[in-house]
C-alpha cells in the first residue's frame, strides 16, 4: 500500500497579508452600466407592451382605419377570437374575462418608460461619445470589399476574433447608422 502522507505547506501560505503568488485579473465589462441598465428596462417595456397589447387585441379584436372607430363603423379587418366585450360581437358565444383597464394603462406606461429610456441611452451616448466611438464605422470599413467580407464570414459562421469579441463588427454598426 503507498504511503499517503500530507504535502509540505509553507507557512507564508497562512499568513494574512501575503500576497498569493497566482495574479488577480479583472476583466472590464464590454458595456457601461448605464447601457446595460437602459437595455434592460428597454426589454422589459417591450415584453410589457407585447403583453399588454395582446390584451388589448382580446378586447376589441377589430381594426378601424382612421381617425375614428367602434362597433358601428365599418372595420379594416377583425380577428376571429373571443372578445373581453359583450358589445363587440364575434360570433362566439361566451365572452372572456375583460381585462382592458390594467392593460390600456400598463401599455401606454410602458411606452412612456420606453421613450424616457430612450432619450437617457441618445443623450448619454451624445455626451459620452459612444456613438462616434462605437457606432460609426470605422474608416478601414467603408469599403464595397470591408462590406462584402463581414456579410461572407457571418453567412460561414465564422467565430471572431477575441479583438473583435469586444467591439462591434462592421454590420452591427451599420445597422445602428439606419
Amino acid at each position: 500500500m503507498a504511503n499517503l502522507a500530507p504535502l509540505p505547506v509553507p507557512s507564508e501560505a497562512f499568513v494574512p497579508g501575503v500576497p498569493a503568488s497566482i495574479p488577480v485579473t479583472t476583466v472590464s465589462s464590454r458595456h457601461s452600466a448605464l447601457v446595460r441598465v437602459t437595455h434592460w428596462i428597454t426589454a422589459l417595456c417591450f415584453f410589457a407592451l407585447l403583453v399588454s397589447g395582446a390584451e388589448i387585441t382580446i378586447s376589441h379584436p377589430r381594426f378601424y382605419w382612421g381617425e375614428n372607430g367602434n362597433v358601428l363603423t365599418p372595420v379594416l379587418f377583425k380577428l376571429h377570437i373571443p372578445s373581453s366585450r359583450s358589445l363587440v360581437p364575434t360570433g362566439y358565444g361566451y365572452v372572456l374575462p375583460d381585462q382592458n383597464g390594467w392593460s390600456r394603462y400598463l401599455h401606454f406606461q410602458s411606452a412612456w418608460i420606453a421613450v424616457a429610456t430612450g432619450l437617457l441611452y441618445v443623450i448619454a451616448g451624445l455626451f459620452s461619445g459612444h456613438f462616434w466611438k462605437s457606432l460609426l464605422p470605422l474608416k478601414t470599413d467603408r469599403s464595397l470589399r470591408a462590406f462584402w467580407e463581414a456579410i461572407v464570414s457571418r453567412l460561414h459562421f465564422e467565430k471572431p476574433s477575441a479583438a473583435e469579441a469586444w467591439s462591434y463588427n462592421l454590420l452591427q454598426r451599420l445597422v445602428t447608422c439606419s
